[in-house]
């Protein structure tokens, strides 16, 4: 029991006079009141009425219940109900209730208020009641600071998948703790141009059907302010709190739009987590105007909306994660399959580019020149490089070959990559483009990984270039004594100096994370430059564009490293001389090669499989082997293992239609100088290779996969 109650609880003598009373009770309490009921009428203390910011009136002893005015009226009648009772019970009921009153300012004073029956007449009639009023405002707001924290935490946790949901009920919690009318919450995000504000959720504060319509358009995604002359962009600009009780007279103010709804006073509050400024929230209109004790008042609650954000924004960032992650799984399942199935895609291609090369071939024998017929045919083999170039380019995402480092050609993965995305990119008004001569030379490491930084590399120009009517994206190959690379070149929007440094940390994006970005595209190309020994630099201006420049350590293998093309031959020599077996599965492929090897003079035998192979192989002698890798029974590594235990062994040469190959594979290759052959074959390129090896020239090694 506090002194208050003690002391008032201890006059129970009807003798005593009100002004004795009232002696004491003046002494000892913050506040109080004395109801006569006989009488029918109510002292205040001056106290009291000090308490709400009012006037005491000139007769503070009037009719009971005049400062219940000052209560909400449902507040009103649970006040009347209960002396009610306690006068009716004749003190046995007790009464004690924290009530809300309204300051003359318009804030809100919290009143503990607790009354006594202190006499009574003869029969035990209550005659006089008294009452104490303890100020307990502060630990009112942190009660209810504390209950609306646990709240809002557990909110967060109920609806952490539902943002919209979860940030309109934190601005309606907002408004409703500060008494605002309107207001709005949202993310600080860094831009070109420095920092900017996108809502989270704002009031619905349209005032015709345009603005209507724009709200119910926009809001849902966000709306992006980057006007910082506002009251609002001072305290972006500041990281500080703003009050301004007279918004039109402020420095910051830049006036409102016509039709808006009047700002009478703003609140502008920013949110900090660990030091960092990473939210905002502006309140406006609260009928008593916003000074600094709200403000201190709601300043845990705030820290507490800066946790929440955070930890929102770092599941947004392990969601962008994770939507990468399957993208890229479903990615390397497409690869997988394309590696699968593309033998079975590649070969019916083969069939289709040698039948043309045949068709044209006869043609050219009739000496039928018809010019239509030659585009026909043009626009034939052009579909079927394009078919053939998505197929490999899908493999690259495969995950097949982690564990293995190859040797290969960075010019040859640059072309391959920009055939893949060219039409991606022109669908979207981007022209990409390779510019400078092709180099030779080969790089060491994991291709698809080196393909994924190209791909990031572009897909980020692409990107950046959205706002350009002239969209473009350049990619230049370039090598010196040690370095080979590539640079990727954009007329985008640029990159803000003070962030370059930062772009390869992860998480960190200048696109918005949760929209296109996620902050570790750039984060894991730089990774896999590390891995591979290599640099990436760049350059860049603002609303000029950028440059990514990145460098490989080049590997020497043989005579390549001196090598830039194949060596020209003259085509119109033949084969004549050169005993070739054909080892295939399919037999259209074989009857394909069969026609066009015969026709430059070569002897040529078929196999449909390895065992065949084996077989006349043993019992006849070939200067050159050309075998499909995936066969039925025994494959072409298995046919090539067995070729070498002959005495005579024979130039081999591998036909892949797409196969994955193992590490051991690949090592084979490389050991034996195997030159491998992609479907669809580019059958003068195979021509240009035997006419080669018949003039005495060594068949260089392959490794296309």
């Amino acid at each position: 029991m506090s002194p208050h109650s003690q002391i008032a609880r201890g006059i129970r003598f009807p003798q005593a006079s009100e002004s004795d009373l009232e002696f004491v009770l003046d002494r000892v309490c913050e506040s109080y009141w004395v109801w006569n009921l006989r009488e029918d009428r109510e002292y205040l203390s001056p106290r009291f009425w000090k308490l709400l910011g009012q006037p005491t009136p000139n007769d503070s002893a009037g009719n009971p219940g005049q400062w219940r005015q000052f209560l909400p009226a449902d507040e009103q009648r649970l006040v009347s109900d209960g002396l009610k009772a306690h006068v009716e019970s004749a003190g046995e009921i007790p009464f004690r209730m924290d009530l809300r009153f309204q300051h003359a300012s318009g804030q809100s004073v919290w009143l503990r208020c607790e009354a006594w029956v202190i006499a009574w007449d003869e029969n035990g009639k209550p005659l006089r009641v008294v009452g104490t009023h303890r100020d307990i405002t502060d630990d009112k707001v942190q009660q209810v600071l504390a209950e609306e924290i646990s709240e809002l935490r557990a909110r967060y946790i109920e609806h952490s998948s539902e943002q919209a949901k979860f940030f309109q009920y934190l601005l309606d919690k907002i408004l409703l703790l500060t008494d605002s009318e309107y207001g709005f919450i949202g993310q600080i995000l860094e831009g070109e141009t420095g920092k900017y504000l996108k809502t989270y959720s704002l009031t619905d504060i349209s005032w015709d059907e345009e603005t209507k319509r724009f709200f119910d358009e926009n809001a849902p995604k966000g709306l992006v302010f980057k006007n910082l002359d506002t009251l609002f962009g001072a305290v972006i600009r500041s990281g500080r709190p703003l009050l301004a009780n007279d918004p039109g007279s402020h420095p910051a103010a830049a006036g409102i739009p016509p039709g808006h709804p009047p700002l009478r006073s703003f609140m502008g509050i920013p949110i900090y987590y660990s030091g960092r400024f990473i939210a905002m929230a502006g309140v406006a209109n609260r009928p008593a105007g916003y000074n600094d004790q709200l403000y201190q008042q709601l300043d845990p609650y705030f820290q507490v909306v800066g946790e929440v954000i955070h930890a929102k924004l770092i599941q947004d960032q392990l969601d962008a994660q994770v939507r990468l992650i399957l993208h890229n799984d479903r990615l390397a399942s497409i690869g997988q399959l394309a590696a699968g199935v593309g033998h079975e895609i590649n070969n019916p291609l083969s069939i289709i580019s040698g039948q043309l090369y045949v068709l044209d071939l006869h043609l050219k024998e009739q000496r039928i020149n018809d010019p239509e017929l030659q585009k026909g045919f043009e626009k034939i083999e052009r579909s079927v490089s394009r078919i053939a170039t998505i197929v490999g380019g899908l493999k690259t995402f495969s995950r097949s070959d982690e564990e293995n480092i190859s040797h290969f050609s960075l010019q040859s993965l640059v072309e391959e990559t920009l055939a893949m995305l060219r039409d991606i990119f022109a669908k979207e008004g981007v022209a990409l483009e390779l510019q400078g001569q092709p180099i030779g030379g080969q790089i060491a490491g994991h291709r698809n990984r080196v393909q994924q930084v190209l791909v990031n590399l572009l897909m980020n120009a692409k990107d950046a270039t959205e706002s350009k009517s002239d969209r473009q994206v350049a990619v230049e190959t370039f090598r010196s004594s040690a370095l080979l690379g590539f640079t990727v070149r954009d007329n985008g929007c640029g990159i803000p100096e003070e962030q370059q440094e930062k772009i390869f940390e992860p998480f960190f994006t200048t696109k918005g994370m949760g929209n296109k970005g996620t902050g570790i595209g750039l984060a894991i190309v730089s990774n896999i430059l590390k891995d591979h020994q290599a640099r990436i630099k760049v350059r860049s201006e603002v609303d000029v564009g950028t440059e990514f420049r990145v460098e490989f350590p080049q590997v020497m293998i043989g005579s390549e490293f001196h090598r830039n093309s194949e060596p020209e031959a003259d085509e119109s020599e033949s084969l004549r001389g050169l005993s070739i077996l054909v080892v295939d599965d399919e037999e259209d492929i074989r009857q394909i090669l069969q026609r066009i090897l015969t026709a430059q003079k070569a002897q040529v035998a078929l196999a449909a499989n390895g065992f065949e192979a084996l077989d006349l192989l043993r019992r006849h002698s070939f200067d050159v082997v050309l075998s499909d890798i995936k066969m039925p029974g025994l494959n072409g590594f298995q046919l090539f293992e067995e070729v070498k235990q002959l005495p005579a062994s024979p130039v081999f040469m591998l036909i892949t239609g797409g196969v994955e190959m193992t590490h051991d594979q690949q090592v084979l290759i490389h050991q034996h100088r195997l030159k491998v052959i992609p479907k669809p074959f580019n059958l003068e390129q195979v021509l240009t290779t035997l006419r080669g090896y018949r003039r005495g020239e060594r068949i260089e090694p392959g490794t296309r996969r």
